[in-house]
């Protein structure tokens, strides 16, 4: 806890003053997840942070983070998929090329209206709240996707190690934060 403490105000004495409302926002959203550092440096990372960045952005910058790693498995699964020549691995790396397609298509569609929306906007600002309750069910039914790949490597065959498993686990990370960040709009 104390290096915890050291590391966080060492942060804020390197970031400006203006950014410390954002900082503690995102060290508070990343104390609830299982990789406080991994989540800190994710959003410390991203070059669209501001001073004025506020949960809706941050919940911007997660679901285009998890997009982004959505594409590249998919990159991956086409360099992989000539070493699963068998109907197993085919049949395999059929269906996670497929789960990622839905997962990419649903972090987009979950993208879209989020970063669109204007916050003060009254009627918007309505639509907004029911627009992440959106986002959360769109999210959950990404991450059973990528879920859904993980899981097909031990079914309909023998038991193989799921070449997917980096990226799989590093998606379930952002899922996470995700959720974290979410949480602050139910």
């Amino acid at each position: 806890m104390r290096f915890l403490n050291l590391f966080l105000s060492s942060v804020l004495i390197a970031f400006p003053v203006a950014n410390a409302e954002v900082d503690y926002e995102i060290s508070r959203i990343c104390r609830r997840t299982p990789d406080f550092f991994y989540c800190f440096r994710m959003f410390h990372d991203d070059k669209r942070k501001t001073e004025k960045s506020d949960n809706r952005d941050l919940l911007v910058f997660a679901l285009s983070k998890a997009n982004m790693q959505v594409a590249n498995a998919t990159r991956h699964i086409g360099k992989i998929r000539p070493r699963y020549n068998g109907p197993n691995g085919k049949r395999r790396i059929a269906v996670c090329e497929k789960d990622y397609r839905i997962a990419s298509a649903t972090y987009e569609f979950a993208l879209k209206p989020v970063s669109e929306l204007k916050p003060y906007d009254y009627f918007k600002e309505r639509a907004f709240n029911y627009e992440f309750k959106d986002a959360k069910r769109l999210a959950k039914f990404a991450i059973n996707a990528v879920n859904n790949c993980q899981n097909v490597w031990k079914t309909g065959g023998p038991v193989q190690a799921s070449p997917m498993t980096d990226y799989n686990s590093v998606i379930q990370k952002i899922d996470v934060i995700i959720s974290q960040v979410l949480e602050d709009f139910a």
